[in-house]
């Protein structure tokens, strides 16, 4: 299967107290085929950045 995760499905799952996280761990582990562009790829990294950065 192959999925392309909305950023926001997977911010959601990055806690590990998360209801979702099954998300995040299989995503970690390879669980399935992850549908990505460059474009999803740098909204990943602005968003999740953005929401753990330091400051």
């Amino acid at each position: 299967m192959i999925l392309v995760v909305d950023t926001n499905c997977l911010m959601v799952s990055i806690p590990k107290l998360s209801a979702t996280r099954w998300l995040f761990d299989s995503l970690k582990s390879g669980g399935f085929q992850f549908g990505i562009s460059t474009e999803i790829l740098e909204e990943y990294e602005e968003v999740i950045g953005q929401f753990y950065s330091p400051s």
